[in-house]
């Protein structure tokens, strides 16, 4: 249903309280409601009485049944801004353009405070800058020129196609994000505050690496032929057709279990004194794994979850030290190990 708002539409009323008020038919040289309005339309509306004097302004329902306009937001009345109780009498109802819902000009002549949420524009200038019409090569922004947006274009540093594909540098797009770059750099960069930025680093051919720097030391990489690294970085982790390489030292998530689930998200080393006799759970999924280390001075009894035992059954726990168990889950089935005790 549509928001409509009509010249000379005026009706009376002798509606009393404050809900729907029923129309009474048009006054004279205005037009009814149900001429300007189909059913469940939305308008602005006045009501006046001025016997009683009250009056209200608000956005209304109007029904063909009964021919009836609802109240169904009160913008401002004489009531403090809610809905009048209306009083006997005739009152006149009639469509408004509401102060606080109107676009304007001020004195200067531009529109006054307004925010446009959504709107269609359908060729013309706005600050000089041509719009396109409904065709998407209908037209430019002629503001960029050769160095902005087109369509389809492949001499402009943006392009956006009719196919919503977008690309950016001085190659055609193949891709629903194209990036090019003729010379070796950076082609992509995303920057903070504190100098840290991850990057896409074009190399010569297909040979150019993804880099994700943090300032000068690298943090990830992942390599697709030789090496092109900046001046000054160091690789932690590559990846490229010789194999996965660690650089430095492989650091495992630690996990101090306060309750009884082996959960492998808590982290993959897992820590516990036993106080009471302990049943454990688990909420592994395949390939993962978990390194358990149970400290059980007191020869608690412990109840496992299904496993299947390296050795073929579960292990005596021993007093002294930690007893360091491996549990690994692969195509549904619960794997245990007992390392020993440390």
């Amino acid at each position: 249903m549509a928001l409509v708002v009509k010249d000379r539409v005026k009706e009376t009323t002798t509606t009393t309280g404050t809900g729907a008020v029923t129309l009474a038919g048009a006054e004279t040289n205005y037009i009814a409601f149900s001429a300007a309005l189909s059913d469940g339309d939305t308008t602005y509306y006045a009501i006046v009485d001025d016997t009683n004097s009250d009056w209200e302004v608000g956005l209304g329902t109007y029904a063909s049944a009964g021919n009836t306009l609802t109240r169904t937001t009160i913008l401002a009345s004489s009531n403090a801004g809610s809905a009048v109780n209306l009083g006997a009498g005739t009152k006149s109802v009639f469509v408004t353009y509401a102060a606080g819902k109107s676009v304007y000009l001020d004195a200067s002549g531009n529109i006054a405070s307004v925010t446009i949420t959504s709107a269609d524009i359908n060729g013309g200038t706005i600050d000089g800058t041509t719009i396109g019409g409904s065709s998407a090569a209908a037209g430019t922004f002629t503001t960029f020129t050769s160095t902005g947006i087109d369509d389809n274009a492949t001499s402009t540093a943006i392009t956006i196609d009719s196919s919503q594909n977008v690309g950016i540098g001085d190659g055609a797009i193949t891709a629903t994000l194209d990036l090019h770059s003729t010379t070796a750099g950076r082609t992509l960069a995303v920057e903070g505050s504190g100098g840290k930025w991850a990057s896409i680093v074009s190399g010569t051919g297909t040979t150019g690496p993804i880099l994700v720097f943090d300032d000068t030391s690298t943090r990830f990489r992942i390599a697709s032929g030789a090496s092109k690294l900046g001046t000054g970085v160091t690789e932690i982790f590559t990846v490229n057709t010789g194999g996965v390489t660690f650089e430095k030292a492989i650091e495992e998530q630690q996990y101090s279990l306060t309750g009884t689930v082996i959960d492998p998200s808590n982290g993959t080393i897992q820590y516990k004194t036993l106080s009471a006799n302990t049943t454990f759970t688990e909420s592994l999924a395949d390939g993962e794994y978990v390194t358990l280390m149970i400290n059980d001075g007191a020869g608690y009894t412990v109840t496992w979850p299904t496993t299947t035992w390296v050795g073929g059954s579960a292990p005596t726990l021993e007093t002294t030290g930690y007893n360091i168990i491996e549990l690994w889950q692969v195509n549904g089935t619960l794997y245990g190990a007992f390392v020993g005790a440390a």
